[in-house]
């Protein structure tokens, strides 16, 4: 995506507080290759909310991403085309770290009174963290609306997963398919450029370059209105402990590999996926299901024989 939006014309900035080369991610959506402006917490260690250095604990305050943001767009001309990419962590275990504001409580919970005893305690500061992110995309909103280009400005906000408060008896997330840990947030400031049925993460990209390039957002071809489906999964794709299924009106289905069994919406027990007294339902949609999950490991594939890797 970013490749293309070069192409366009496109100035790209990167404005993160981890650092993207987490699991390679600088380097898979080409950040590394494209990035005109390329910050994160890599980038200001001296300023990182924790003291450990290693790779998957850098992280860097709400605050201080907004600064960067402030900082470099001060000598970019906005009147030309610019995607920006800004990457927040506030909503991430353990949901606080020294210098976050307490917007929202006055008392934020301790790393170690985290547990299902104090679940309530434990969401509030959840949310308290989802209010340093709120108030940096405002920041981001005011100085756009500063440089006279809010209103040609398209904003999405998205996050990558949800989170598990012990709604399930377990904290975090990417052990479950179910509504705690996959149905997130999806934001455009724009509501004609809402799409018509449920998006996947997978699809963001192909709508912000029809987006940047003026195409309709619209239904892949042969999916008529109200059956766009939404394919999940943990982990990867060749190995996933869980697959499953949710489409627009929040039916799911999902398949556990490790145990043969299913889940859906219309029947919450789990069942064996080779049950005879399986209803018609289940059965047609677990084969859907297996095909989805078929296709998308072959097109995966073959991505990655024509890429060389």
């Amino acid at each position: 995506m970013l490749g293309k939006l070069k192409a366009l014309g496109y100035r790209i900035g990167v404005f993160s507080g981890q650092a993207e080369s987490f699991g390679d991610v600088d380097r898979d959506t080409g950040m590394t290759q494209f990035a005109d402006i390329m910050f994160d917490a890599r980038s200001a260690l001296a300023d990182r909310v924790y003291p450990s250095t290693d790779i998957g604990s850098l992280r860097l305050s709400e605050e201080r991403v907004v600064r960067e943001i402030r900082t470099r767009l001060g000598s970019e001309d906005l009147t030309k085309p610019h995607f920006l990419y800004v990457n927040l962590q506030a909503a991430h275990f353990p949901y606080t770290y020294p210098g976050l504001p307490a917007r929202l409580l006055k008392d934020l919970i301790p790393r170690g009174e985290i547990d299902q005893a104090h679940r309530q305690w434990l969401i509030e500061t959840y949310w308290n963290a989802v209010s340093s992110a709120d108030w940096a995309i405002g920041e981001i909103v005011k100085l756009l609306k500063e440089r006279g280009v809010l209103e040609r400005t398209v904003i999405i906000v998205v996050a990558d997963h949800g989170e598990s408060l012990f709604d399930d008896g377990f904290l975090g997330h990417g052990h479950a398919i179910n509504e705690s840990q996959t149905r997130i947030p999806f934001l455009i400031s724009d509501a004609h450029l809402i799409p018509p049925e449920p998006v996947g993460q997978v699809e963001v990209p192909t709508l912000i370059e029809a987006i940047a390039t003026g195409r309709s957002v619209r239904l892949p071809d042969g999916i008529a209105p109200g059956e766009k489906r939404v394919f999940q999964l943990i982990s990867d794709l060749d190995n996933p402990p869980q697959i499953g299924i949710v489409g627009g009106d929040l039916q799911r289905l999902v398949l556990d590999l490790r145990t043969r069994q299913l889940l859906s919406s219309w029947d919450p027990r789990w069942v064996e996926l080779d049950a005879p007294q399986m209803d018609a339902r289940t059965r047609t949609e677990a084969r859907d299901l297996v095909e989805t999950w078929e296709r998308a490991r072959w097109q995966a594939q073959e991505r990655k024989q024509a890429s060389g890797r």
